[in-house]
């Protein structure tokens, strides 16, 4: 049952994702990374990094969120328009890169895993105290039970988010919108630590995922306040029209 929900909060983490790239609407882009930040911090449960849940659902479906929402109201943006001629390299490259996201997928489940021994035991490493402790102390080493779906497969997962993110950094054109799809990519990078720290009876990787979040929160800051900088000397979000430091 619980590998059931995960797959299933995979499925719709995957596809808010990819909608949050195709949508040339800033606002349903934003909801839609809304839905796929709640998706994800249902995998932290899943994952028994409940600390981590909580922030996710705080700091990313929250106040980042806010964030992002206060800026493209205040700014008005319409939808995005694509340049011509970039059309075609567009549309190459993402094919590329979807079928190179496949292949590895693909090496990924056909592959040997026998490298990879997980120990048994009670996992106990996903609450405030342990993380707390290992944060601000020492690294905890503690014995946990098996995770509900195979490690090879949240790192497929990962990737999946990280390459749509990745797309998004290329291929679109609104800042705003390049600016979510690097919040994809740093939500894959979590997740892969998250879905490591679980496996190998480890809560590093969860104090890496608590760095990043509070980065996260103060990137986004000073980077949608940059854009709002631009958009009031240019006019403009579209990367292709800004280029205020030419010469």
């Amino acid at each position: 049952m619980l590998s059931f929900l995960f797959y299933f909060a995979a499925v719709i983490a995957v596809g808010t994702a990819i909608f949050v790239v195709l949508s040339k609407n800033a606002v349903y882009s934003a909801l839609l990374l809304v839905a796929c930040f709640f998706s994800l911090a249902f995998i932290y449960l899943l994952l028994e990094a409940y600390f981590l849940a909580v922030l996710e659902i705080f700091i990313y479906a929250g106040a980042i969120m806010v964030l992002f929402l206060f800026v493209i109201m205040l700014l008005n943006l319409g939808r995005e328009k694509a340049l011509e001629h970039f059309m075609y390299l567009q549309r190459g490259l993402s094919m590329l890169l979807i079928i190179v996201f496949f292949v590895g997928v693909s090496l990924l489940f056909l592959g040997e895993s026998d490298v990879l021994h997980q120990p048994a035991g009670e996992f106990s490493a996903g609450g405030v105290y342990s993380l707390g402790e290992a944060l601000f102390t020492k690294y905890l080493g503690q014995e946990k039970d098996l995770m509900i779906v195979p490690l090879e497969h949240v790192i497929a997962l990962s990737l999946a988010i990280f390459s749509t993110g990745v797309v998004g950094v290329l291929f679109r054109r609104n800042a705003i919108t390049i600016f979510m799809s690097i919040e994809l990519m740093l939500n894959a990078v979590n997740l892969a630590l998250v879905g490591f720290s679980r496996y190998y009876n480890s809560v590093d990787g969860q104090v890496f995922v608590f760095l990043v979040m509070a980065l996260a929160a103060a990137e986004v800051a000073v980077g949608l306040a940059i854009i709002i900088a631009v958009y009031r000397n240019r006019q403009t979000v579209n990367i292709d029209e800004i280029n205020l430091m030419k010469n």
